[in-house]
């Protein structure tokens, strides 16, 4: 039985970071050189501006649109075809999309991933759950899987301690009267709930 996950949205990793470092080049250059004639807010204000235009620009260009077709012993992405027993383990995570890692038994490793912030991820995320039922059955569970940090028992209690502290923390600023911003807060239970979701995903 084969399952087809056609126009795939994806991106090279590495070419994702090269392309973060690039924005922040951009951003720090800008800045330095506009300091020189105009006052530090505005430098700033008009650095994201620029950094802003570029990432929209550009970052369809990293975009890649792949067909994976999944059977029971073989993967085929586009016109290559990997067979499960030349893979010697794999790695899935689920945050801010998914990605994935696929080691051979040549000792090549073949990775993947679709971003939220770059891609539409709901095809590649669905094709990483197919992927994995079908590698962890292969041959009695012969592939292994490596977990990522976010599946491991050390990331759960970890997330419980920083949960914990954070409401501490909040519940601290309203019986002392200290201040504490709302933005603040408000990321610090964005990027929670954005590892919960990826611990629930995982599990």
């Amino acid at each position: 039985m084969k399952k087809e996950f056609l126009n795939v949205e994806h991106t090279n990793p590495a070419l994702i970071f090269i392309f973060i470092l690039f924005l922040c080049f951009i951003f720090f250059a800008i800045i330095t050189f506009l300091m020189l004639f105009l006052s530090k807010l505005i430098s700033i204000i008009f650095s994201l501006f620029i950094v802003v235009i570029f990432y929209f620009l550009f970052k369809k260009k990293l975009v890649l649109k792949s067909n994976f077709i999944l059977f029971d012993d073989k993967l085929k992405i586009n016109n290559s075809i990997i067979s499960f027993n030349e893979i010697k383990s794999f790695k899935i995570h689920f945050i801010k999309g998914a990605g994935l890692k696929l080691s051979l038994k040549n000792g090549k490793s073949i990775y993947c991933s679709s971003n939220d912030n770059f891609c539409n991820s709901d095809r590649f995320i669905n094709f990483c759950k197919a992927l994995r039922k079908k590698l962890i059955k292969f041959d009695g569970g012969v592939i292994i899987n490596k977990k990522s940090f976010m599946q491991t028992k050390i990331a759960y209690y970890f997330l419980i301690f920083i949960t914990i502290s954070i409401f501490g923390i909040f519940i601290h600023s309203l019986t002392t009267g200290k201040e504490l911003k709302i933005g603040t807060f408000g990321l610090m239970i964005a990027s929670l709930s954005t590892l919960w979701a990826s611990i629930k995903t995982n599990n």
